[in-house]
């Protein structure tokens, strides 16, 4: 059943990585029509979607048992080059988690971004940036 599984998610994870790929790249065509800070939060937002989707799609390939508390992989990694499982599920954890920090991020300046200038809850210009620095 892995041999017929693994060239699926495989196709599905090489696709998936093209169309990225060419997204990415409008995204920095058109870097003038987003502000500096909502570019480089989504350009790293971006790239980090990239390297998530290809682990997960073609280097980790995952079948987790819920019920006993663990699974197994057979991804690109696993298998051959013999990487184990909760190594390759903490790379995923870790990536799936500044996804979502990320994400949070991007929110926030768009927040920011539709504030009014006198509002009370915008940040300044050092504020502002402060997140991304860290």
């Amino acid at each position: 059943a892995d041999n017929m599984i693994l060239p699926f998610c495989i196709s599905i994870g090489i696709v998936s990585f093209c169309i990225n790929s060419i997204t990415l790249y409008l995204i920095a065509k058109f870097r003038k029509i987003y502000t500096d800070n909502i570019f480089y939060v989504f350009f790293i937002l971006h790239i980090l979607y990239l390297i998530q989707n290809f682990h997960f799609t073609i280097l980790f390939v995952p079948f987790i048992y819920s019920t006993l508390g663990g699974g197994y992989c057979i991804g690109l990694t696993c298998e051959p080059h013999f990487v184990p499982f909760h190594v390759n599920f903490a790379t995923w954890i870790f990536l799936v988690v500044f996804l979502c920090g990320f994400f949070v991020l991007l929110v926030f300046y768009r927040q920011q971004n539709l504030l009014p200038n006198s509002s009370f809850l915008k940040l300044r210009q050092r504020t502002s940036m402060s997140p991304i620095i860290l």
